[in-house]
């Protein structure tokens, strides 16, 4: 999983949450336009002792999608994010 962060970091992604909690480890990363104002992808990484996840989606997406994202795979950071806030 860190050699993907440090891939996604590399390429231009912007880590917008990154939590480490006893043995859990979650990042999550946008690929944003160059004015910051289009999500044009997002990768997920959670690492648990027994479970890995990875996800990656591709292709413009809106603040809806994120939220319905948070609440699916009950990310609290995800489920009222606002890219347009200030």
């Amino acid at each position: 999983m860190a050699e993907i962060a440090d891939d996604l970091d590399r390429q231009g992604w912007e880590r917008v949450v990154r939590v480490r909690e006893d043995r859990e480890h979650v990042d999550i990363y946008f690929r944003l336009s160059d004015d910051a104002m289009i999500i044009h992808g997002i990768a997920i990484m959670v690492a648990e002792p027994d479970e890995t996840v990875l996800v990656n989606i591709v292709g413009d997406i809106s603040t809806d999608d994120l939220s319905a994202l948070g609440r699916r795979f009950d990310i609290d950071e995800l489920i009222d994010i606002d890219v347009n806030a200030n």
